[in-house]
């Protein structure tokens, strides 16, 4: 440990002084010596019965300085016994008087003398300490060598000579032994070892292109020199040199920040003046190259102590090139003024000098770090010059902070503080700030020589890593979680536990910089390097990973010979931020005899390389070479392929037919020697490869191909498969090798149904291209082509294809009648693309209602009461591998029972009573599941009962609670807590048998009358479920009830957190590694929409470390089952809302959709915010050219009735009255994809009899309304009658014409319009051409006019006429 803590001199003391004059009083008078046998000294003034006394004390310190280590923090130690006069304002002052070996008389020191004596430490506002421990900050160089320091204790009101008008005195607690140990006077000194990073700990950074910059310092003097360097992975450059610095107080004293165009920002401080901050830009330029931009300084809160470090990360909120985040950490001072502040540096005011370099400055204690209690009195927050960090989510406002805190002393092990905070978006303040204790094992030792990292890995998540002292805790990894309702632990690793044999124990690894942490984001470890304890030249590593939460307990050589041997290896270095790429820059403080060096090794985080992506491989003729190629697919950007393996498979015996075997080589393409393979068989293939660190790929997905000695037939276009095909028809094209074509064939196969679109048979011809018609848009086809040369058979090339043409928004047809004028007025609308379809507030704005996580799912229960044993639970139909399964046992006097072998009993998941009741849960994991399961108890002769339960989308088993009661009839199920989205399930077990209640209701799985029961409660609110109860009517006896939290997979809720409009959005947080993890509406809210229509779902999604998200669209057919789901997966990059968006048609036979987000392959834990998800009708279709109108009646066929334009209406005057009519629309792209409407249906009524011009019916139209009694109509067959021989009667035979009339007479009343009806009628019966009658009846006659007559009546006219219908093509309504 480099805290000392020495004790004050024995001889120590204190004076009295008193007089009637305080003149005299100050000046020595009547001065008595008490002597340091008393437990107390008195230091202050009084009056009493006209006397004034004057008190001063003396107190010393032997100090001894460590060789080879630097004072970074000091204070005195002063215990408060009493004090007095606690509203008389006045600081406690320890001036440098070298008061010999004892104390006497001639040590009073006078007003004067105080006043030209150096104050080397003072306790502000000490009339407050009341009896507490009390801290007077030194400066460090006081105690940069051996020296006896010695102080006189006054009241500041003694050196101002401020008379005191009452008590205002403090007793302090002297050296005398009857005092404890820590409540003598003493001297508290923190010190660091001295090496080249013992000021710039935490100044490196990683780069975009994961590079490196950092600082170095040249030596280890007080007075030295620094530059920042660039370290290219192989060797270093200098970046910019700083000449002479003074002073050498802290490890964390210099800081470098990158931002995200890799600038590089220096932060140190001023020399001379306490409060001052230095910040220099260095710009980036072309290459590694970089320019300073000029010193600029601010101004912080005040403060007596000193800045001895800095913690800071940049981020891009704020104009003018963003915002630094710093905070502070100073020596010890007084306590007046600020210990801990931060400061919002504008990086813009770097680059420019324009405005001011603070955008806002505070104290950070409160806001970033916690406010904890002090210990004592002027407690100070982090002094150490460590301790602290600071980082920040990549490209976001929120950043982390971890510290010490003012309730820790320094040189003792104690918890450290979180925080979390977000910046504003113009980076003048915070949107959110959020601060902690942790309560248990991120415990730090207060000392400067250790070391603590915070690591951001998401808005939400992020790692601290302490080095606790107490054996096994050490080296302390800790995921954490924030949420609005504070922080939380996701795993909590501590490596002393693991039994590394290279790590050095937790004491002095506590006390030790030589160590440090970086998190590889493509594996989602996180590393932690170390020196070893038995060679400290020999580098280690060992991870954690976060994924699992657990130790890998591996103890990995990065490097030997890390220093000559024999040298100490002081400290590691590793970038502070974000990693880029997989290499990282340890940097290693080396002392050999004296001299100090920094050495510098690099690593690589490798990852495995991915899956092989295959190039097509043509069919071939088997007698010669073939070439068989593949790109290589790794994680680590700059990795290489150092090997590979090619297998290839008889595809129709599936047997191995060639393996390269391991072959070693950077080549991605392989040579299969002809003679190899065999003619005439398909085979399919796969590559797998090595990494250059000799990492091992997956297989590749399959390829295939055919080899033949009578031709191959490669299909050239579409020359991959799933080409983008934008039409419904393709013309295909292939090419012959090894025989001359003189047929071919085209098979078209639809895949998901392997049913044949179409087959040209055998064609004669030479032609290699051929037009496929008529394919469905997004559903995929394996076209095969086979050729012939004179009758022998080729290979079949193949070729799929997957059409996606837009079809144009589906219309929407109005059928409205119209009386009056006899007609049904059709009105066609074409809607806009895009039309707003979504049922729910996709804005979250009003809540989560409506929206469905589609977990947890119960997929089935049974259970099995008997008086014996075994019990038999069958397993649910449905099952799938990894559902969660349940299995409550329980028993009746005794539990001795053996489970199915494969089930897991969780620590605690069971309860006894003392009469031997008992229940026990079980869980498995679904995998093979057979058809049932047996419990065995011992007991044969009692009541034995099982119940099993099997839920799918369970993420983790949450609180558990158990309890056995005494007897009763009703016992009270233990509260858990649970969110929103979560099941509870209530389980119990009662003895006897009876009608079994639990209230409040929940949702009962099984209760077989005794033994075992299980409900559930499905919670809709976030908290403790309360006490259910579970009642029988049975006998009383004792009960077991318990409970059970199924922590779903994926939880919503609405948050403030982030916001892509509005104030809200969902929250989707993970629990589990689920595949996928998303909301849907629920049934009720999906979507109707029509079959082959385009429809597209848009959301905005964001996510503080990036994630693939998934945008779906789930078909559902009309009894809500799903038909299938198209979808598409969007890389989204960290703390930005981006656009997710997917455009599908419906299947065939699609009734509703439901819409949303998934997480693509989630983290546990994982947060996702989404905003704004709507589906609407597609944006990128077509406009329609026309609308075509059908219509169709009395279930008979549909007829074009008309075609008209986008947004056009039609009048129908064919139709017939008192018919009903089914009309739809049908609209039509200019490329030919068409989409119809949903049906209409209208019914029109009208008086008298109508006749119109087809040719002309709005102009031409006129209605007769009288005579409605004198119309019919007949109907002639053309037949003959003939009579035969033998037959009795005629036999008829019948002709292929029909003639229909319809005789009508209309009455025309006596008026003046008698005379012009009357001719119209004639003119229609003169008209010589075809025309439309209808009437009342519903008759439609499509005829011509003949027999008008004209019969004269006393009260009008009677016309009548006879129609002949004639053939025509008019789409009558009466057909």
């Amino acid at each position: 440990m480099s805290t000392s803590v020495v004790l004050g001199s024995s001889t120590d003391g204190y004076l009295e002084s008193s007089s009637t004059s305080y003149s005299s009083a100050l000046s020595g008078s009547n001065l008595q010596v008490p002597g340091n046998s008393a437990p107390l000294m008195y230091c202050g003034q009084s009056l009493g019965s006209g006397v004034r006394y004057v008190w001063q004390s003396f107190v010393g310190f032997s100090w001894t300085a460590p060789v080879g280590e630097t004072p970074v923090a000091a204070y005195l130690r002063l215990t408060a016994a009493q004090t007095t006069g606690t509203s008389t304002a006045r600081d406690l002052e320890a001036r440098v008087y070298d008061w010999g070996s004892s104390v006497g008389t001639g040590d009073w020191r006078t007003p004067a003398q105080l006043a030209s004596a150096r104050l080397a430490a003072r306790v502000a506002d000490a009339h407050r300490a009341a009896g507490l421990t009390m801290r007077a900050g030194l400066d460090p160089a006081d105690v940069e060598t051996s020296a006896t320091l010695r102080y006189v204790l006054v009241s500041s009101r003694n050196r101002r000579q401020q008379a005191p008008s009452g008590l205002e005195w403090q007793t302090l607690r002297q050296a005398e032994t009857a005092n404890p140990t820590e409540q003598r006077p003493a001297l508290v000194v923190g010190t660091a070892a001295k090496h080249r990073l013992d000021l710039s700990l935490g100044a490196q950074v990683q780069l975009s292109d994961g590079t490196h910059a950092y600082i170095e310092f040249n030596d280890t003097s007080p007075a030295s020199s620094f530059s920042v360097c660039h370290h290219n992975g192989i060797s270093s450059s200098v970046i910019y040199s700083v000449g002479t610095v003074t002073g050498r107080r802290g490890q964390q004293s210099y800081c470098l920040v990158a931002d995200a165009h890799d600038n590089l920002y220096v932060l140190d401080y001023d020399s001379a003046t306490a409060s001052i901050l230095h910040a220099r830009v260095l710009i980036k330029g072309a290459g590694h190259t970089w320019t300073p931009g000029a010193l600029r300084t601010a101004a912080l809160p005040t403060y007596d102590g000193r800045i001895n470090q800095i913690a800071a990360a940049w981020h891009p909120q704020g104009s003018g090139g963003g915002t630094i985040v710093a905070v502070i950490g100073r020596s010890p001072g007084s306590g007046a003024g600020t210990a801990m502040p931060y400061a919002l540096l504008d990086c813009g005011h770097l680059f420019t000098g324009a405005g001011s370099l603070l955008r806002a400055t505070g104290d950070a204690e409160g806001l970033l770090v916690d406010a904890s209690a002090p210990n004592g009195y002027n407690s100070y927050p982090n002094e150490v010059g460590t301790l602290l960090d600071v980082a920040a989510v990549p490209g976001s406002g929120v950043g982390y902070v971890l510290s010490t805190a003012q309730h820790q002393v320094m040189g003792t092990n104690s918890r450290q503080s979180i925080g979390r905070y977000e910046l504003r978006q113009d980076g003048t303040g915070f949107v959110s700030t959020a601060r902690t204790l942790d309560s248990y094992s991120g415990f730090s030792v207060k000392d400067p020589d250790a070391k603590s990292r915070v690591i951001p890995l998401s808005g939400t998540q992020f790692l601290t890593v302490n080095v606790s002292s107490s054996t096994d805790f050490g080296a302390t990894v800790k995921h954490r979680q924030w949420s609005p309702s504070g922080f939380s632990v996701l795993s909590d690793v501590r490596l002393d536990a693991q039994g590394l044999a290279s790590m050095p124990d937790a004491a002095t690894l506590s006390t030790s910089p030589a160590w440090d942490v970086v998190h590889d984001p493509s594996a989602n470890r996180v590393w932690v390097y170390y020196l070893d304890t038995a060679d400290p030249t020999r580098l280690m590593r060992t991870h954690i990973d976060l994924d699992t939460g657990l130790a890998a307990a591996d103890e990995v050589e990065v490097a030997t010979g890390v220093g000559a041997p024999g040298s100490t290896n002081h400290a590691i270095r590793v970038h502070r931020g974000a990693t880029r790429g997989q290499q990282v820059l340890i940097t290693v403080a080396n002392e050999d005899n004296g001299s100090h060096s920094l050495l510098y090794v690099t690593d690589l985080l490798n990852v495995p390389p991915t899956q092989p992506t295959l190039h097509p491989r043509s069919n071939f003729d088997a007698t010669g070479d073939a070439d068989f190629a593949w790109t290589f697919n790794d994680p680590n950007p700059a990795d290489t392929q150092s090997a590979y393996q090619l297998e290839i498979y008889d595809d129709a015996t599936d047997t191995l037919a060639y393996d390269s075997t391991p072959t070693a080589s950077t080549s991605t393409v392989h040579t299969v020697a002809g003679g190899s393979l065999t003619n005439g068989f398909s085979y399919r293939w796969r590559v797998k490869t090595w990494d250059a660190a000799g990492e091992e790929s997956p297989w590749s997905a399959w390829g295939y191909f055919a080899t033949s000695a009578s031709g191959n037939v490669t299909i050239i276009i579409p020359a991959t498969d799933n080409e983008p095909l934008e039409t419904a028809d393709i013309t295909i094209q292939w090419q012959v090798t090894g025989a001359t074509q003189d047929e071919y064939r085209v098979v078209v196969v639809r895949t998901d149904t392997n049913t044949t679109h179409s087959d040209t048979g055998w064609v004669a011809g030479t032609d290699t291209t051929y037009t496929v018609t008529g394919l469905v848009s997004e559903v995929q086809y394996r076209i095969e082509v086979t050729i012939r040369d004179n009758g022998v058979a080729s290979s079949t090339g193949t070729r799929l294809v997957t059409p996606d043409y837009t079809r144009p928004v589906p219309p929407v047809v109005t059928a409205t009648p119209v009386n009056d004028d006899a007609y049904i007025r059709v009105s066609v609308a074409n809607p806009e693309p895009g039309e707003d379809l979504s049922t729910l507030d996709g804005t979250f704005e009003d809540g989560i209602d409506g929206w469905d996580t589609g977990c947890p799912r119960l997929i089935g229960h049974h259970s099995h009461l008997t008086f014996g044993s075994p019990a038999t639970v069958n397993v649910p139909a449905g099952v799938e591998d990894g559902d969660l399964m349940l299995l409550w046992v329980t028993s009746n006097f005794d539990h001795a029972h053996t489970p199915p072998a494969g089930w897991t009993q969780p620590p605690g998941y069971e309860a006894t009573t003392p009469e031997g009741h008992g229940a026990t849960l079980y869980t498995r994991i679904a995998d093979s599941e057979p058809s049932s399961y047996q419990v065995a108890w011992t007991d044969p002769d009692n009541w034995h009962s099982a119940t099993l339960i099997v839920v799918r989308g369970v993420g983790n088993l949450g609180e558990w609670q158990i309890t056995a009661t005494a007897a009763t009839q009703t016992a009270t199920i233990p509260s858990v807590t649970a969110r929103a989205g979560d099941w509870v399930l209530a389980l119990g077990h009662t003895v006897s048998s009876g009608t079994r209640t639990i209230t409040p209701p929940l949702t009962v799985l099984e209760d077989p009358g005794r033994g075992g029961i299980v409900g559930v409660d499905e919670r809709t609110v976030t908290g403790a479920t309360g006490g259910y109860q579970l009642s029988t009517t049975g006998q009383a006896f004792p009960m077991i009830v318990a409970a059970l939290v199924l922590e779903a997979c994926t939880a919503l809720e609405q948050s403030s957190d982030q916001a892509h409009s509005g104030s809200y959005s969902g929250k989707i947080t993970v629990t589990g590694t689920p595949d996928t993890a998303g909301i849907r509406p629920e049934e009720t809210h999906r979507v109707a929409v029509t079959p082959l229509s385009r429809y597209t779902a848009t959301c905005w999604a964001y996510s503080t470390g990036g994630a693939t998200v998934r945008m779906a669209l789930d078909w559902y057919d009309t009894n809500g089952d799903l038909i299938s789901t198209s979808s598409i997966d969007t890389v989204i990059p960290p703390a930005e809302w981006t656009r997710v968006e997917h455009t599908a048609s419906a299947p065939l036979n699609t009734a509703t959709v439901g819409y949303g987000p998934d997480l693509v392959a989630p983290s546990d834990s994982e947060v996702m915010y989404v905003d704004d998800i709507v589906l609407r009708t597609a944006t990128n279709v077509p406009t329609p050219a026309t609308n075509q109108i059908w219509r169709s009646h009395s279930d008979g066929d549909a007829q074009l009735v008309a075609t008209v334009g986008p947004d056009e209406t039609y009048r129908d005057y064919l139709v017939g009255s008192g018919r009903e009519y089914t009309y739809t629309a049908v609209a039509i792209a200019p490329d030919g994809p068409t989409a119809t409407s949903e049906p209409v249906t209208a019914k029109v009524h009208f008086l008298g009899v109508w006749i119109h011009d087809p040719a002309d019916p709005e102009g031409t139209i006129r209605q007769y309304l009288y005579g409605r009694a004198q119309r019919s109509d007949s109907t002639d067959v053309e037949q003959a009658q003939h009579h035969y021989l033998g037959r009795e009667h005629p036999v008829t035979h019948w002709g292929e014409h029909t003639t229909e009339r319809w005789q009508i007479t209309v009455d025309i009343p006596e008026d003046s319009t008698r005379l012009t009806v009357t001719d119209t009628l004639r003119q229609w019966a003169q008209a010589r051409r075809t025309l439309v009658v209808r009437d009342n009846r519903g008759r439609v006659f499509a005829g011509t006019t003949d027999g008008f007559g004209v019969a004269d009546q006393e009260w009008g006219d009677a016309v009548s006429w006879t129609m002949t219908r004639v053939d025509s093509t008019l789409p009558r309504g009466d057909v």
